[in-house]
């Protein structure tokens, strides 16, 4: 399947090229402290090397060339900034066309709107643009960030 850019009116979601390596690296390793024990906080510059990053790109692209897992990372259309990422984990595609789908922002951007704006789009890609028929937000019951957001988009 043709991986997409698709566009909101802050932000673009698609999957990372070699050229977003420095992007990449900064947001992950220039997030704040751990917020939450949903939060990971900043990622070592060792954790975050090119060659980390190329075989991440290569895997989602395998991952994605075999309609199993899609990853899309969340760039401001101002800055090129990554602040996140949403995903679809399929699980069934045959008879259902079901997926978990996931969704991230990185603690340097919480409170922004990033999160709503990037579900939003990414239930059209899900649904539209993969073909899926149920996405389903595998969502820890004690994540109320995550249910709110997930709320919001009903």
């Amino acid at each position: 399947m043709k991986r997409e850019v698709f566009k909101t009116r802050r932000l673009i979601l698609r999957a990372i090229t070699s050229t977003d390596y420095d992007v990449w690296f900064d947001a992950y390793v220039h997030r704040k402290p751990v917020q939450s024990k949903w939060d990971s906080g900043p990622a070592s510059a060792k954790e975050c090397s090119r060659r980390v990053f190329n075989k991440v790109m290569k895997e989602h692209e395998r991952l994605a060339k075999a309609d199993d897992y899609y990853r899309y990372y969340i760039f401001i259309k101002k800055s090129g900034a990554i602040v996140g990422q949403i995903d679809f984990d399929i699980y069934v595609r045959s008879t259902h066309q079901f997926a978990n789908f996931g969704y991230q922002i990185f603690n340097q951007h919480w409170e922004k709107g990033y999160g709503r704006e990037a579900a939003e789009r990414g239930l059209m890609i899900g649904f539209k643009h993969l073909k899926l028929n149920r996405l389903e937000a595998a969502i820890n019951l004690d994540n109320k960030k995550s249910i709110y957001l997930a709320k919001k988009l009903e």
